[in-house]
C-alpha cells in the first residue's frame, strides 16, 4: 500500500502481489514446516501432513500478513480451518509461543535459524509448502539512483 501511495520506493513483501501495479523481484523462496514444541506427539516425526494438526491450536501472524494467508490456504487444501489461539506481527514471537507449548505454527525453515530452544520444525509430507519473499516497486515511477542501486544489488545477490 505504501509503495502504491508513493510513500515508499521499495518494500519487502510475501507472498508475491497479485497486482501488476507493482514490479516484483524475487529475493528468496523459503520452505515452510510445521513448528511444534519439543515433546509434542508430532515432534519426532520425519514428516507430517498438515491435516494431522487439524485439531491443534495454531499460533500465526495477523490476518494482513502473507504467512497467515498461506496458512489458511494450506489448511483449506488439507480440509480444515485452523483454530487460531494467538496472533502476532512477529514470527519470532510466534516461534516463542510455540516453543512454550501454546500451539503449533507454519514457519519458514531457515539455513541458520535463530529460533528459540524447544521449537521443532517438522517437514511437510508431499510437496513442501513455500513462500516467495521479494522486493516490489512501481514500474511507472522513476526511482532515485540510490534506491535503484540498492534494488539491483539486492536482486543480484
Amino acid at each position: 500500500e505504501r509503495v502504491l501511495a508513493d510513500e515508499a520506493d521499495l518494500a519487502i513483501v510475501s507472498p508475491r502481489p497479485a497486482t501488476s501495479a507493482v514490479a516484483f523481484g524475487l529475493l528468496a523462496v523459503q520452505r515452510l514446516a510445521l513448528a511444534v514444541p519439543a515433546g509434542h506427539p508430532l515432534a519426532e516425526r520425519a514428516s507430517v501432513h498438515l491435516s494431522e494438526a487439524a485439531d491443534a491450536d495454531f499460533i500465526t501472524m495477523h490476518p494482513e500478513f502473507g504467512l497467515r494467508r498461506i496458512l489458511e490456504e494450506r489448511c483449506a487444501a488439507a480440509g480444515f480451518r485452523p483454530r487460531i489461539a494467538f496472533e502476532s506481527s512477529e514470527s519470532f514471537t510466534v516461534a516463542g509461543l510455540v516453543a512454550a507449548g501454546l500451539g503449533v505454527a507454519l514457519l519458514p525453515v531457515d539455513e541458520d535459524p535463530l529460533w528459540p530452544p524447544g521449537l521443532v520444525l517438522v517437514p511437510m509430507s508431499g510437496p513442501a509448502p513455500t513462500r516467495e519473499v521479494g522486493l516490489i516497486w512501481r514500474p511507472d515511477t522513476a526511482l532515485p539512483r540510490a534506491v535503484r542501486a540498492f534494488r539491483d544489488y539486492a536482486l543480484d545477490s
